[in-house]
């Protein structure tokens, strides 16, 4: 009898356990498939996203980008639609006055003054000491010319490049610093040359190239074989269709006043385009340690860039038009 009753309560309480497992049983296919979504799901490409925005937030706490310009990287704003057009008259003398820098011939002794800041400009950039300028020297390798006559390549880039990098070191001094301690690290982890060569690129070379990259953006200059540029004709220019051209001029003032027209001096030291040559060269620095490219595969950075910078631009003249379009409207509210 005991036995019997021992038996029942073992099958009731075999048949009370079972019950709960019947609903774990059901829920199994669901557990599998949640698992399976979370295997499909794109991590490197959600950590990608996350990095951008990282690197976009930090810009705009740097002022280095517009914040509308970030916005509109990530997606977050609809960028607007720049219908391509032809330059106006203000904004073709400015790139006019970019394509003569371009084809003017760097001197020692007419640029002399240009060569010493950039010097003076590196080394204080660095934390270093300002050794005795000379030309030629071995501190100019340091920099990245790859001799020691650093006028046998700026000969490239005419004027333009050479007015560039003074203004990038003067203007950016804690940008060349970062730089400088990219390519040391790079330089200390990976000293092996291997086949496609080092795992940086030489600095102030690599100026001038990207010095040519804006250039062609600009459409102030057409690409030659073996990396070199011919200025662009004048018709060329003017009747070249780009949605990006307001970034050639600096923000009307409070007043709605518009600029003067920017006379020779002024394009020199014109901060609108100096500044994109900037973002260029801070966007190749990037995609190149990103991708941990290597000195052979120079020219194909120098494309991912070209490809950059024409969205880069598209999106500061879209930021700028939306910014002077509110501006407008505040106008008419306050009135």
């Amino acid at each position: 009898m005991s036995s019997g009753t021992g038996l029942r309560q073992r099958r009731r309480t075999a048949s009370n356990a079972a019950s709960p497992e019947e609903p774990r049983v059901a829920e199994a296919p669901e557990r599998n498939s949640a698992i399976i979504q979370l295997q499909e799901v794109d991590w490197r490409g959600l950590a990608e996203d996350f990095l951008t925005f990282f690197l976009a937030a930090l810009e705009v706490c740097m002022q280095k980008t517009p914040l509308g310009t970030v916005a509109e990287r990530l997606g977050l704003r609809q960028a607007r639609n720049l219908a391509p057009r032809a330059p106006t008259e203000q904004e073709l003398d400015v790139l006019l006055l970019e394509r003569a820098l371009l084809s003017t011939p760097v001197h020692r002794e007419d640029h002399e003054e240009l060569w010493k800041r950039l010097w003076v400009g590196w080394h204080r950039s660095n934390n270093l000491a300002v050794p005795s300028f000379a030309i030629p020297s071995e501190h100019w390798t340091d920099m990245g010319f790859q001799g020691r006559d650093p006028g046998t390549d700026i000969r490239g880039g005419g004027l333009l490049a050479l007015m560039n990098l003074v203004y990038f070191v003067e203007r950016y001094p804690s940008d060349v610093a970062a730089m400088t301690a990219q390519h040391r690290n790079a330089e200390r982890d990976d000293s092996s040359l291997g086949p496609q060569g080092p795992p940086t690129y030489p600095w102030a070379a690599g100026a001038i190239a990207i010095t040519h990259c804006v250039a062609k953006a600009l459409r102030i200059a057409k690409p030659m074989r073996g990396g070199a540029v011919l200025a662009a004709s004048t018709e060329e220019i003017r009747t070249s269709l780009e949605p990006y051209w307001a970034v050639l001029l600096p923000p009307e003032d409070d007043q709605g006043n518009s600029n003067e027209r920017i006379g020779t001096a002024g394009a020199v030291e014109n901060p609108q385009l100096r500044d994109v040559f900037c973002m260029a060269f801070r966007r190749f620095n990037e995609i190149w340690f990103l991708r941990s490219a290597r000195y052979f595969e120079f020219p194909a950075v120098l494309e991912e860039l070209t490809n950059a910078l024409t969205r880069d631009l598209t999106d500061r003249a879209s930021a700028r038009e939306r910014m002077e379009d509110n501006d407008e409207h505040g106008e008419v509210k306050t009135q």
